[in-house]
């Protein structure tokens, strides 16, 4: 059973991250015990449109696994304070979440945000070779801009998903993973303000409405169903498939809500590992397809105001990945090293602006970690070439220009990208595992020709496991 882990500090080139694509290992179990403190900073100009300037963020997590008789419990919580500095436009809690139905306003501005998350974790002990899970997450996130007319979210996400292992023999095991995922975000932009404001409501990759700032609120509502599955056999082999569907609802006003606009997205995956020895080969894909309905409003003969659905964007995208893992025979400081080769393609299409950005990519990736008792280390590097970028907008707006054509760009430029993170151990090792307080650092970047981003962290954490 996959014990979740709760990453609160998230750099905004996880994206890009250098590390393995792959989603790991369905039977893997984490059990650390852990508090961790953590502190982070990114900042540069190679991003996307609507990511901010600069973020400072702190933040402190916890997690741990606990045995009541034959049955183990787990919980987890965290909670982080961030400050993003030079927002451009998006007035949501996260435009890139893969909706193309957000909103923001024509001025730019600095945000607060905070956010908790919170975790539990059940599974019953062995049965006849069975063994059931429950597992539990919720987060509650708030941010506000701190210059007028003072835009806002609230956001809560919730997450139920249980868990059922099968050991048919000591070579084979079945795991299934069936979850669902409920997100309700509000947002409100207006009130007072001296700035001659505007909203500007964004319906797929170029097309959107505007109009002068009075008040507004807005709601989306998220829901999503997934399902994995995978086969495990003895000495470490896997094949594990995922699907999922995601359905959002947008809608504005409270009292009397409007339709604005629906997005529909349909994901499949499917990753695998075969090791040979000190060797380990893995393949992974994905594929997924978004459609984006807007609802526009017209006066019916017999006066009554409606409105009606019009299908107009679409998204697909697919990866493909081919990885190899090395592990020494002998006790070495190197842990493991590997790399991989990936193919991205991307294709979005807003038939109201006509506009259509499609792009191929490729990456070449590297890692290696390493082990001297105390200190631990990762370095991951990596390098994106784009094979082929076409776009094209026959009505362009006011958006098209300022955010879908810089993250066409943004997505289409070779790019040079690395990771190094460390930790010191201060502790002891109990039964093969270390505990005690250490001290993490990591940096990653991103370059493109002149443009770099470049995030820092420093964490200071305790394990005491079992």
């Amino acid at each position: 059973m996959d014990r979740q882990r709760i990453a609160l500090f998230v750099t905004f080139l996880a994206s890009l991250a250098c590390a393995s694509a792959q989603q790991g290992d369905p039977f893997a179990i984490d059990t650390v015990n852990r508090i961790e403190l953590e502190s982070g900073l990114a900042h540069g100009d190679y991003r996307r449109a609507m990511d901010p300037e600069a973020t400072r963020s702190l933040g402190l997590s916890g997690k741990g696994t606990a045995a009541l008789g034959d049955w183990d419990v787990g919980g987890r919580f965290g909670y982080r304070r961030q400050a993003r500095r030079g927002v451009y436009f998006s007035g949501v809690a996260d435009a890139y979440d893969g909706n193309p139905y957000f909103w923001g306003d024509s001025l730019s501005g600095d945000w607060r945000d905070d956010v908790v998350v919170a975790g539990a974790s059940l599974h019953a002990p062995w049965q006849n070779g069975r063994r059931l899970g429950l597992s539990l997450d919720y987060r509650t996130a708030t941010g506000v801009r701190t210059s007028d007319p003072k835009p806002l979210y609230r956001l809560r996400d919730a997450a139920i998903s249980l868990s059922y292992h099968q050991q048919f023999s000591p070579r084979f095991a079945l795991a299934l993973k069936p979850g669902y995922r409920h997100v309700f975000e509000e947002n409100e932009i207006g009130y007072l303000s001296q700035n001659n404001a505007f909203v500007i409501r964004s319906r797929g990759y170029g097309s959107l409405l505007e109009g002068s700032l009075v008040r507004m609120d807005r709601r989306r509502m998220s829901s999503d169903w997934h399902l994995e599955a995978g086969i495990q056999r003895a000495g470490g082999a896997y094949v594990a498939l995922a699907a999922s569907i995601r359905t959002d609802r947008v809608s504005e006003g409270l009292a009397d809500p409007v339709p604005d606009g629906d997005y529909r997205r349909s994901t499949f995956s499917v990753r695998g590992a075969y090791p040979l020895g000190r060797w380990t080969p893995a393949l992974s894909g994905r594929y997924f397809t978004g459609v984006g309905e807007s609802f526009l409003g017209s006066l019916s003969e017999s006066g009554d105001y409606h409105y009606a659905g019009i299908q107009h964007v679409y998204d697909d995208r697919w990866e493909g990945r081919a990885s190899i893992d090395w592990k020494p025979r002998y006790r070495s400081p190197i842990q493991v090293a590997g790399g991989g080769l990936s193919l991205n393609g991307d294709r979005q299409e807003d038939a109201l602006s006509e506009s259509v950005y499609t792009h191929t990519d490729a990456r070449l990736d590297a890692h290696v970690a390493m082990d001297f008792r105390a200190f631990e280390m990762h370095f991951g590097m990596a390098y994106r070439r784009n094979l082929a970028a076409a776009a094209g907008t026959t009505y362009p707006t006011r958006l098209s220009q300022s955010l879908f054509q810089r993250d066409f760009r943004y997505a289409t430029a070779d790019a040079l990208l690395w990771e190094v993170s460390s930790r010191w151990y201060c502790g002891r090792v109990v039964n093969g595992v270390d505990n005690g307080f250490w001290l993490g650092l990591m940096h990653s970047g991103g370059a493109a020709s002149a443009n770099r981003r470049l995030v820092y962290a420093v964490s200071l954490g305790i394990d005491f496991n079992r």
